[in-house]
């Protein structure tokens, strides 16, 4: 692989945030294209980031199953536009162009042709993309932003040829410790996944004789930056207990109470059958290589890592969005028929490489928007192609409007049904620590929230069950009028 010059790597940069940004633009429901409502996770990442930058304390005034370092990336987003997703938006295109950049350099371990490596990066977009999974900012698309320089690195140790093996061994350990860490403080799951690039690494380690200790210890370097930071604030602030019972032992609880069904084998048949075409797609992106072998050795190792993402995402996998952590394997994949290409002749794939750049980039729109218009279509998602006006977005507005009136205003959302998202064109703070229930609550957590309630500690509420409704009025707080709106939600005002 030859070294490429400043000017080389400045334009490919350019190139990357272009097409990130051109993209997202279209189909990211952050992206100026987009409504603000019908969002669910990306609310409520967004009004923790928002109360941490507004001087609430996590874990004690505000809790939510994810991470501080997930915060803090949406608290910079609040920073830059207060009352809608936009600024994540421009956040998310950042890391796009990271994570484009490392899935360069992992195409550069087996293609030799910079323009057929730069033709797979930019195909990698209907993956990163894909319809099936990506339909909301989640945790996982900022996790991508250290799982992917992860897979490079671990792939670099495999089948790299630098000849500096004790370099490469320490670059890679202390990647691999300090993805481990940023993941841990985003989502502690995709931290356990990348458990299996660390046993690979060590086992090169092993192999090359460069002392697993020595990979260990870089590790613990790298994990200790991003971790570090968090523990000493906490501890300042003495809500280290509070961080390590809400996130770690709480969500741990939260996860085991959601079951689709009683049973064990039910519950997990349930799962696989849902995600039967993702799975599919998954598993076809890692045996692709088996058949078209590139790899000069480790020709197991996509399948083996694809297979532990799997065994960790299938725990919580009711909804396709979860596999998109799995989305960088496909690579391997495209890598594999560029290479199929390659064998056709050099002229005959450049000729081709500008069209289906193209048509990357515009297949990927449309078929995000396509999913869009037919999945969530009635949720009354704006982008430049349709704009639906209905009961849900007509609720949305009003209910806004009306908390918008109210300087400094806190909110609760009661019931597992509410989206938390009023709040956010609002300017709205927590309500409590448990504000929204999130998936999977205990009945300590529910009890809490109610007992917020009981105490008025909220300027709104939010409601969609009758026995919730019924409560609210008996406790005196007035219902917001919604006239002519036909929606589930209930706002009530102290």
């Amino acid at each position: 692989m030859k070294s490429q010059t400043l000017p080389q790597h400045i334009t490919r940069f350019a190139i990357f945030a272009l097409v990130a940004t051109a993209i997202l633009f279209f189909i990211s429901p952050d992206s100026y294209t987009h409504e603000l409502f019908g969002r669910c996770d990306s609310a409520n990442f967004f009004m923790c980031g928002k109360a941490w930058m507004s001087g609430m304390t996590p874990y004690v005034d505000f809790t939510d199953s994810k991470g501080p370092l997930l915060w803090l990336i949406y608290g910079c987003g609040y920073l830059l536009s207060h009352y809608d997703y936009t600024g994540v938006f421009w956040l998310s295109c950042l890391c796009y162009v990271v994570i484009y950049q490392y899935t360069y350099k992992t195409t550069r371990l087996f293609i030799d042709d910079e323009r057929l490596a730069f033709l797979a990066t930019i195909l990698m977009s209907l993956a990163y993309f894909c319809p099936l999974w990506h339909y909301e900012t989640r945790a996982e698309d900022f996790c991508l932003l250290f799982v992917v320089p992860s897979l490079y690195h671990t792939c670099r140790v495999l089948y790299g040829s630098n000849p500096a093996v004790a370099r490469v061994l320490r670059n890679a350990s202390f990647v691999l410790g300090l993805s481990f860490g940023a993941t841990l403080m985003i989502k502690f799951t995709i931290a356990a996944m990348l458990g299996v690039f660390v046993l690979y690494v060590w086992f090169s380690a092993v192999t090359l004789r460069y002392g697993w200790w020595r990979s260990v210890g870089w590790m613990g370097v790298g994990a200790l930056l991003p971790i570090a930071p968090f523990v000493i604030l906490f501890s300042v602030q003495g809500n280290l207990a509070d961080f390590v019972s809400q996130y770690f032992l709480i969500t741990f609880q939260t996860v085991q109470e959601i079951r689709t069904t009683d049973s064990f084998v039910h519950d997990l048949a349930f799962k696989l059958m849902s995600n039967a075409t993702v799975l599919l797609l998954l598993f076809t992106a890692v045996l692709v290589p088996l058949f078209v072998p590139y790899m000069r050795r480790f020709r197991l190792f996509p399948l083996v890592s694809l297979c532990v993402f799997l065994l960790i995402v299938i725990q919580n996998a009711r909804w396709p969005y979860y596999f998109s952590i799995c989305s960088p394997f496909m690579l391997f994949s495209v890598v594999a028929l560029v290479k199929m290409f390659e064998a056709y002749g050099r002229s005959a794939v450049h000729t081709v490489n500008g069209v289906v750049v193209l048509l990357t980039v515009i297949g990927s729109v449309l078929l995000n928007y396509d999913y869009y218009y037919y999945s969530t279509h009635s949720m009354g998602f704006m982008n430049l192609f349709t704009q639906s006006d209905n009961a849900e977005r007509r609720a949305y507005h009003h209910y806004a409007d009306a908390i918008a009136q109210k300087p400094h205003p806190t909110i609760i959302y009661l019931d597992s049904q509410c989206n938390p998202e009023f709040g956010v064109p609002a300017g709205a703070l927590p309500g409590c620590r448990d504000w929204s229930q999130q998936t999977g609550a205990t009945q300590a957590m529910k009890q809490a929230t109610r007992q917020a309630v009981v105490s008025k500690r909220a300027d709104f509420v939010v409601a969609t069950e009758p026995e919730s409704v019924a409560m609210l009025s008996r406790l005196g707080y007035k219902m917001i009028k919604r006239d002519h709106l036909d929606t589930p939600y209930y706002l009530f005002a102290r």
